[in-house]
């Protein structure tokens, strides 16, 4: 991909309005720090959601997904099955893996993590005009698919 020039006021104003959502979004987290979503490392969060969309993910699927090391995934999931978050298991047509799964708590936990991130991104949508939406999606795709190379 060849890097076209940026214009400065461009980068200022996308930092700026980073800078604004960020602030917001630890804000909302303050007011809400009551709930376990607001407690957990963005990583653990992560974790949970990555394993509730895969039941029965492997722990290198999972390392893989947060792009971490092994022994990084290896330490997230302890930490989660400690909060009871998720099991682990060893599937009966290969008991030399192990395969992990949420718990009811997990479960929970993930749809509430679902649940505010919908909200932010409606907060977001709302923000622009019906028809700037679908550019808005768009780009943002655009923008993570180009982060995760």
């Amino acid at each position: 991909m060849r890097l076209m020039e940026i214009a400065p006021e461009q980068l200022s104003s996308l930092a700026r309005a980073v800078e604004i959502m960020t602030a917001a979004t630890k804000v909302a987290g303050q007011e809400g720090a009551a709930t376990p979503s607001r407690r957990m490392p963005p990583s653990e969060i992560a974790a949970v959601l990555f394993i509730g969309r895969n039941d029965g993910a492997r722990l290198n699927n999972l390392a893989e997904h947060l792009r971490v090391g092994p022994t990084t995934a290896s330490s997230i999931v302890d930490r989660l099955v400690k909060a009871a978050l998720v099991v682990r298991q060893r599937p009966e047509v290969d008991r030399r893996s192990l395969s992990l799964s949420l718990t009811e708590a997990g479960q929970a936990l993930r749809r509430q993590s679902e649940e505010e991130q919908e909200a932010w991104c409606r907060l977001m949508l709302q923000a622009l005009e019906p028809s700037e939406r679908p550019g808005f999606v768009a780009a943002m795709s655009k923008i993570a698919s180009r982060l995760l190379v």
